[in-house]
């Protein structure tokens, strides 16, 4: 008995965004981002996808 298993997988292409930013800019940014519980990345997408 054979058994046959296919498996759908997405992949989504990413691409690597570097900034230069003011450190207490970045300190106080990422304290609000941990208290409401996003990554840097995910706030960074948001961001993109609200402009576009």
């Amino acid at each position: 008995m054979r058994v046959w298993r296919l498996v759908d997988v997405a992949v989504t292409k990413t691409a690597n965004v570097n900034v230069r930013i003011q450190e207490n800019i970045k300190q106080q940014a990422e304290q609000i981002l941990e208290t409401i519980g996003i990554s840097r990345a995910t706030a960074i997408d948001m961001f993109y996808r609200e402009n576009v």
